[in-house]
C-alpha cells in the first residue's frame, strides 16, 4: 500500500474516532440539559403558583386592580392603595407614598448631551 491511503485511512480513522467521542459527549450533555430544564419548569410552575396567589389574595384585600386575559391570566396589576406599618419598641408607624418622577432623559443623551 502506497503512503496515500494510508493516509487516506487515517483520516478516515480519526474521523470515526471523533464522531463517535463527538456522539458520546453531546448525547451525555443533553441529556444533563433535559434533566436542568425539566427542573427549572417545575420551579418555575412553583413560583406561578405562589404568584398567583398572592395576586389574588392582594386583589381579595383591595390593595391591586388586576386586568386578565380571556384565559384568567392576569397581565396588568395597578396598585390602589399602598400602606405599611412598622412597629418597634417606640411603637412608630410609617405610610410611605408614592410619587412618580418625571421623565429622564436617556441616558446617552444624559452623558454626552442633546
Amino acid at each position: 500500500m502506497s503512503a496515500f491511503w494510508y493516509t487516506v485511512a487515517g483520516v478516515v480513522f480519526g474521523g470515526i474516532v471523533s464522531a463517535v467521542i463527538s456522539y458520546y459527549f453531546s448525547r451525555k450533555a443533553s441529556k444533563e440539559l433535559r434533566a436542568e430544564a425539566g427542573g427549572l419548569r417545575r420551579e418555575t410552575e412553583d413560583v406561578r403558583h405562589y404568584i398567583n396567589a398572592l395576586i389574588t389574595y392582594l386583589e381579595a384585600a383591595g390593595e391591586i386592580q388586576v386586568r386578565r386575559d380571556e384565559n384568567g391570566r392576569p397581565i396588568e396589576t395597578r396598585i390602589i392603595q399602598l400602606s405599611a406599618a412598622m412597629g418597634g419598641v417606640g411603637g412608630m408607624s410609617a405610610t410611605p407614598m408614592v410619587k412618580e418622577r418625571p421623565a429622564q432623559r436617556p441616558w446617552w443623551r444624559r452623558m454626552f448631551g442633546g
